[in-house]
């Protein structure tokens, strides 16, 4: 019994070996939202920072294009 319990004791540290050097070896990733600054704000979506004025200010983007918001840029309205 007792040789039975080292094996599995053994076999256990084995499967956990590897996840406690993964553990130790990442680093911790950040969750925090970035300071963009006044008249600013972070898109999560672009993991980027963006004025508010891309926003309230779109840009006329000519016949046949409409402005996309959410990718500051425009776009076809067909295609």
């Amino acid at each position: 019994m007792k040789k039975t319990a080292v094996r599995v004791l053994a076999a256990a540290a084995m499967a956990a070996a590897p996840m406690a050097v993964a553990i130790g070896v990442n680093p911790a990733v950040s969750q925090a939202i970035p300071d963009c600054g006044p008249g600013s704000w972070f898109d999560p979506n672009m993991s980027i920072c963006r004025k508010v004025s891309d926003i309230t200010n779109p840009q006329d983007c000519g016949p046949g294009n409409w402005w996309d918001p959410m990718q500051v840029r425009c776009r076809p309205v067909f295609g």
